[in-house]
């Protein structure tokens, strides 16, 4: 005897494999315009694989028909449709405009992921970098820098200093510039604002063995920090400083 049919909104038998470090659940579910489709979770768990695909089970929603969109139908409709897929998809929110309208949004596949951004081009209406650009930005970067350049005390920057890391022969160069506190008019005298120096930490999780400011030159104290080796020092209003890790065994 032929097996029955899944009734529209049920789901068949969930069957789940391990891939790398991460484990997948995958059924078969009837959705309610009679289509049998796959859904697929992920995991660092078996049962959270699982438990995240019955979730999204849970919260299947109908899907979207061409008649719900019309020429009358508003863009924010079409968003909230378009974004509802994006939800059924699996994908973990990291940034929203409003309630169940996602921004930014993560889906892992294996060891590593998918990130989509639903703001065209990431740009705004002004045609500038959206407000997400930022945040995206400095998620996708963190970590990757075997040196990192925070505020003093171990916050991340917000505009203090530019800076720019070089890899030398023993060690690492960085480049520190305070562009804050300097007004100049193209025939006038510069005005100095000292009170808009920056008190700055550049650490790396390697060994140091020594560090030099190269422009005025001076030799800096190095210290075994919570996150590796710490080296403190100011950068003055408009000025520009160069410092040379050497790195040990």
């Amino acid at each position: 005897m032929p097996r029955p049919p899944l009734p529209p909104g049920t789901y068949g038998k969930i069957k789940t494999w391990q891939d790398g470090k991460t484990w997948l659940a995958r059924v078969k579910f009837r959705d309610y315009d009679g289509a049998i489709r796959l859904v697929k979770r992920s995991d660092k768990t078996k049962a959270g694989a699982v438990r995240e695909l019955k979730a999204a089970l849970a919260d299947r929603q109908r899907p979207v028909r061409q008649a719900e969109i019309t020429p009358h139908t508003t863009m924010d409709k079409v968003a909230t449709l378009w974004l509802a897929e994006i939800e059924r998809a699996g994908a973990d929110v990291l940034a929203w405009a409003k309630p169940k309208t996602p921004l930014l949004t993560r889906h892992a596949v294996g060891e590593g992921a998918v990130i989509v951004a639903t703001v065209p081009r990431l740009l705004g209406q002004d045609e500038r970098a959206h407000p997400l650009l930022p945040f995206l930005m400095n998620g996708l970067t963190a970590n990757l820098l075997p040196v990192e350049v925070r505020r003093a005390d171990g916050t991340p920057l917000h505009g203090e200093v530019l800076y720019q890391v070089n890899k030398t022969r023993d060690g690492y160069l960085v480049l520190l510039v305070n562009n804050r506190g300097v007004d100049k008019t193209p025939n006038g005298v510069a005005r100095v604002d000292r009170r808009a120096f920056a008190d700055v930490m550049v650490r790396t999780a390697r060994p140091v063995k020594s560090v030099r400011e190269w422009t005025e030159p001076q030799d800096l104290s190095a210290a075994k920090g919570e996150g590796g080796w710490e080296v403190r020092l100011r950068v003055h209003p408009g000025d520009v400083q160069v410092v040379s890790i050497i790195l040990g065994k």
